[in-house]
């Protein structure tokens, strides 16, 4: 069970990352793309 949640988590962070890729380059878009790739790797990173 712990390394399903361990491989879940760095898969949810990965995902993320590849979603910012989709979002617009511009203040907002780059303000959000920091706030979720740093919300969901560190998820991946504290567990």
């Amino acid at each position: 069970m712990k390394e399903q949640l361990k491989i879940r988590t760095k898969k949810f962070a990965h995902e993320c990352i590849k979603l910012t890729q989709h979002l617009p380059n511009h203040y907002l878009g780059n303000h959000i793309k920091g706030q979720l790739i740093r919300c969901s790797t560190s998820v991946a990173a504290n567990y």
